[in-house]
Parts: structure tokens; C-alpha cells; sequence
């Protein structure tokens, strides 16, 4: 996996770069898999169990425009999986899913800073994740 940004207007921006309303990428994470041994569905499950699909603004405590919540589609099959599985979370919410589905674009690798910050920094990781509840809202 990498992190980086997508769908914006800027090749190659910066963490700063990306997160300016007037270069509106998406921050994204590039899965490389082997279709045969994990299926598009099982990444799409795990993507729904992992963001809070309700919000159009961000993720957690991270809000703006370059944190709204989106799958990023390379065939019909993965569109078509993709928005099947909005309609089943739909299904499971009181409120709208406001996550888009989203034709890929170019990907561009974000700094190395910010590559497995998880592991890197486990600490400031997790108290990001503390910080922002997002066991909580997960929960929920």
C-alpha cells in the first residue's frame, strides 16, 4: 500500500498542496492485490469498516475537502461492486452515505513522511487515533 493524492489539478503536490480547496485532491491510499487471493469485495469491506461514509466533509477530526471519504474505481466490475456495497451500507445507516464512487486518476506517491506513519511513529499515530475517536465513531 502507499498513501498520496488523486483527482486533483496540481501533478506531484505536496501534504499542503493537496489539501487546498483550490487543488481539490483526495488524500488515497494505492492498494496493489492479487485479485485471485484477496477479491475487490473483501477491500471494499474493509474500506466501509474503516471510514464513517455519512460524512461528505472528512474523516474523524480530519475535515476538508482532501478527507472526504471516496472509492476510486479502475473497471465497471470494481464501479459496479463498489456501488452495490454503498446501496448494503445505506442500508445499515439512518443518514445518507454521502462517500463517493469515483473513477481512478493519476495517483501521486505522497512524501515519505507520511508512508506507514503507523509504523514510523506509533506513538503520534496513536494518539492521533485517541484524539480523533475514531474507535468510538466506529463503533457506532
Amino acid at each position: 500500500t502507499m498513501v498520496g493524492y488523486t483527482g486533483g489539478l496540481v501533478r506531484h503536490p505536496t501534504y499542503t498542496e493537496a489539501g487546498k480547496g483550490t487543488n481539490p485532491h483526495t488524500e488515497a491510499v494505492r492498494v496493489l492485490y492479487n485479485s485471485s487471493v484477496v477479491p475487490y469485495a473483501t477491500l471494499l469491506n474493509i474500506f466501509w469498516a474503516n471510514v464513517d461514509p455519512t460524512n461528505p466533509n472528512g474523516q474523524f477530526c480530519h475535515q476538508g475537502p482532501s478527507y472526504a471519504p471516496a472509492v476510486f474505481y479502475h473497471t465497471d466490475e470494481q464501479k459496479n461492486l463498489a456501488v452495490a456495497w454503498r446501496a448494503r451500507v445505506s442500508s445499515i445507516f439512518n443518514s445518507s452515505i454521502r462517500a463517493k464512487i469515483r473513477p481512478a486518476s493519476t495517483f501521486f506517491p505522497a512524501e515519505e513522511e507520511h508512508q506507514f506513519l503507523y509504523l514510523k511513529n506509533p506513538e503520534k499515530f496513536q494518539e492521533m487515533v485517541r484524539q480523533c475517536n475514531r474507535s468510538g465513531t466506529l463503533k457506532n
